[in-house]
């Protein structure tokens, strides 16, 4: 966490509702504008680090069944990590959050349940 390392991006596909695929995990709803989603769908896709052709490519199996780990831009240490990087996603999105000030998932969820009320 302390020394930058190389940026990857977990993408899990779900066939279900997320409260129903991760049933012990806390899932809070936000609603986001056409423009927001098209928004975040951008940041998203300029996260991904791409090859000579353009496309990205699958850096190792994920943490489930259903996911995979890309190779991504930046690097990854102690203040741009996976709660920075959803922060500054849903700033992109137009949704009121301070991203600089996210480092903890602790940070991160009381934001997005901030902003859910």
């Amino acid at each position: 966490a302390l020394r930058p390392t190389p940026s990857v991006i977990h993408v899990t596909g779900l066939s279900s509702h997320p409260r129903d695929a991760f049933p012990k995990d806390e899932v809070v709803a936000l609603t986001l504008s056409d423009d927001g989603f098209r928004k975040l769908l951008a940041f998203i896709n300029a996260t991904f680090q791409r090859d000579a052709s353009g496309r990205v490519t699958v850096y190792a199996p994920g943490l489930h069944t259903f996911s995979k780990f890309y190779r991504a831009t930046g690097e990854f240490h102690l203040l741009n990590n996976c709660n920075s990087w959803t922060a500054r996603g849903l700033a992109a999105a137009g949704l009121p959050i301070e991203p600089d000030r996210i480092f903890r998932a602790q940070g991160l969820m009381a934001a997005v349940r901030e902003i859910a009320k």
